[in-house]
């Protein structure tokens, strides 16, 4: 086995998620936490929606953990801005 030569490549810019886009996956997160049970009204809810409302309007991503009193529940939460990834928010069991 030889040692591999190093090509040239030329790499692709990124593709982000345009602001339509960024409102279709808000819509969509939002009315799957309503749709499960969940109140807009709920302090850990309320956090959530803040946290992805921001990310709706500057396009910065994050990635992080939220508590959601009153359950046994925390979101797992990553929203990224690259357009062939997509944005998830995974509810964890708290022990």
């Amino acid at each position: 086995m030889g040692k591999k030569s190093k090509r040239i490549r030329n790499k692709q810019p990124k593709e982000y998620k345009t602001k339509a886009d960024r409102l279709v996956e808000y819509n969509d997160i939002k009315t799957q936490f309503l749709g499960n049970g969940f109140k807009s009204e709920d302090e850990g809810i309320k956090e959530i929606f803040s946290i992805v409302e921001t990310f709706y309007e500057t396009g910065k991503s994050w990635s992080g953990k939220v508590k959601i009193p009153n359950t046994k529940y925390k979101a797992n939460i990553l929203l990224t801005n690259n357009k062939n990834k997509q944005n998830m928010i995974k509810l964890e069991y708290d022990t």
